[in-house]
């Protein structure tokens, strides 16, 4: 919208901002929204303790989380050395025009 109501001068010095501008506002209405939301009451009627399921489990079962978090861990570090190595590894070849 703002490309149609804008030359390509005002657009390249200054209308590329409009947008970044527009999602502070956006930002700061989705802030205050969420800040402070009202329990609906079958909520509130179910306000219970807080459960930390994550907590219990490490306490429970740490060997199996240890075993899979450095399972997951030794796959990301294998992919990204892949990855590193892909660029050097294939062979460069060049395109011929004809």
């Amino acid at each position: 919208m703002a490309a149609a109501l804008l030359t390509d001068s005002q657009m390249q010095e200054w209308g590329w901002r409009l947008p970044f501008l527009l999602s502070v506002v956006i930002s700061f209405v989705g802030f205050r929204l969420r800040r402070d939301p009202e329990e609906t009451p079958a909520m509130a009627d179910e306000a219970t303790e807080p459960h930390m399921p994550l907590s219990e489990t490490v306490r429970s079962a740490w060997r199996p989380v240890v075993r899979y978090v450095s399972l997951i861990l030794f796959v990301a570090a294998l992919s990204l050395v892949a990855i590193m190595r892909i660029p050097e590894t294939l062979p460069r070849q060049r395109i011929q025009a004809t």
